[in-house]
Formats: structure tokens, sequence, C-alpha cells
């Protein structure tokens, strides 16, 4: 009987709000960002580089390896471009 209460009290303090809430701050979007020679934004981040460009009535990321010619990754579209940089750089992460 008291291994069932404490698992549900442990239970209970895992579902509260501030736990369910708690998660790592993501990596910072706006670091060694630099225009691409199209004036968009960009960088090499873990190897692979990220572009933010304006498509669809919005602002997607494209993922890429520099040396390699296998399609690469897009993104939907998101508001702004800063959105979409920090999208992509939670992405990389495998961030929700």
């Amino acid at each position: 009987m008291a291994a069932a209460a404490a698992a549900i009290y442990f239970f209970q303090k895992s579902n509260t709000p501030s736990a369910l809430t708690e998660q790592p701050p993501p990596p910072s979007s706006t670091s060694e960002w630099t225009q691409s020679e199209s004036g968009n934004p960009t960088q090499i981040y873990k190897g692979k580089r990220i572009t933010v460009f304006e498509a669809d009535n919005g602002w997607k990321y494209c993922i890429a390896h520099p040396e390699d010619r296998r399609e690469p990754y897009f993104s939907e579209a998101y508001g702004t471009p800063d959105i979409a940089q920090s999208e992509a750089i939670r992405h990389m992460e495998r961030l929700p």
C-alpha cells in the first residue's frame, strides 16, 4: 500500500504545471548568423549549413551539408525570419 501511495505522489509531482513546462532553453538563434551571397541569414551549425529565406508568404529554413549534393531539408513557412532561425536551431538540436 505504501508503494502505491509513493508511486501516486511521484506521478502527481511529475505532472505539476512547473514540471511539464520545465525544458532547457533553446540554443541562441542569433549567434553566428551571417549573410549569404543572396542576403539571407545563414550559418554553419554542427557541420550543416542553415539558410533562412523568404518563401510561401513567410520564412523557411533549409538545412544542407555544405559539401554534399544530396537533397537538403526544407521547413514549413514561419511568420518571421527570427522564428525560422530559432526553429532551425531547435530542429538541429531535436527539441520540440
